[in-house]
């Protein structure tokens, strides 16, 4: 290391932060083929930055994708069951983790509801509407 740089910080440990998802049903999106999504957790920064940009601008993009939600949203079915299971193991506690009951499309249901809450006005950004605030 260099006199005076500072190490930027990592994750310890062998926990998984991550997982690749193979489609069976590629999508084409903006002049490239995607075969296959990784799915990751979110950063504190990340899930800061996402509360803020989504309640500044109405909406934000989902950090734990590696393709936009344009892609995630045309999805086949049965891809998109296995992306939310993926999403399972990497959903941040505070969107209230679904569970594998739950099946693939309430997941990012809960995920899409999880992001427009932010935007809410009514609402802390927990998700929960706060009577004072009610139109």
């Amino acid at each position: 290391m260099i006199a005076g740089a500072v190490a930027a910080p990592r994750f310890a440990g062998d926990r998984v932060r991550s997982a690749i998802v193979p489609l069976e049903w590629p999508i084409e999106f903006d002049g490239r083929v995607i075969d296959k999504i990784t799915v990751r957790r979110m950063t504190a920064k990340e899930v800061s930055d996402f509360v803020e940009t989504t309640r500044a601008e109405g909406k934000a993009e989902l950090p734990m994708f590696d393709c936009p939600m344009a892609v995630i949203d045309a999805l086949d079915a049965d891809d998109s069951d296995a992306v939310n299971r993926a999403v399972l193991d990497f959903c941040p506690g505070r969107c209230g983790r679904p569970t594998r009951s739950a099946g693939g499309v309430a997941i990012l249901r809960r995920l899409h509801r999880w992001r427009s809450e932010y935007a809410d006005p009514r609402s802390d950004g927990d998700g929960l509407a706060r009577p004072d605030r009610m139109v």
